[in-house]
C-alpha cells in the first residue's frame, strides 16, 4: 500500500474515532493524536492533505449534528445551549458564533425557521389528503 494509502486509511479511522466522540468537551487535535498514538503535526498533515483542519472538521461535525437536531420538532424541548452542550460546545457564546458563522443565522432563527417550514409542510400535506379524500 503507498504511503497516501495508508493516510487515507489512517483519516477514515481518526474520522471514526472523532465521530464516536463528538460530544465530549475535550476532543481536539492533542486527544486524537494521543488516542492514535501519532504525533500533533502528523495528525495535521493528515488532514491537510483532506483539505481541512483537524479543529475544522470536528467543529463541522458537530455544527452538522447540532442543524440536525434543531431543526428536529421532536427535539423542541430541548433548549438550543442543551443541543449544543450535548456536541461539545462548552459556552452558549462559543456554540452561537460557530452556528452564525456557519449558517449566517443564530441559531434561535434557523430552529423557528426550519419549524415553520415543517409546519407549512405537514399542513400542504393534510389539506393535499384532505382534498383527495372530498374527490373521491
Amino acid at each position: 500500500m503507498s504511503f497516501r494509502k495508508v493516510k487515507y486509511v489512517l483519516f477514515l479511522r481518526i474520522s471514526s474515532f472523532i465521530h464516536e466522540h463528538l460530544r465530549d468537551p475535550e476532543l481536539g487535535p492533542t486527544a486524537v493524536a494521543t488516542a492514535h498514538r501519532i504525533s500533533l503535526r502528523y495528525l495535521h498533515l493528515i488532514f491537510q492533505q483532506q483539505g481541512t483542519t483537524v479543529s475544522a472538521f470536528i467543529k463541522q461535525q458537530r455544527l452538522d449534528h447540532c442543524r440536525r437536531e434543531l431543526s428536529d420538532p421532536g427535539l423542541h424541548h430541548l433548549t438550543i445551549h442543551a443541543i449544543g452542550t450535548r456536541w461539545g460546545f462548552t459556552t452558549p457564546g462559543d456554540f452561537s458564533r460557530a452556528f452564525r458563522a456557519s449558517m449566517g443565522m443564530p441559531p434561535s432563527e434557523y430552529r423557528s425557521i426550519t419549524h415553520q417550514t415543517a409546519a407549512r409542510i405537514h399542513l400542504r400535506a393534510a389539506e393535499d389528503l384532505n382534498s383527495d379524500c372530498r374527490s373521491m
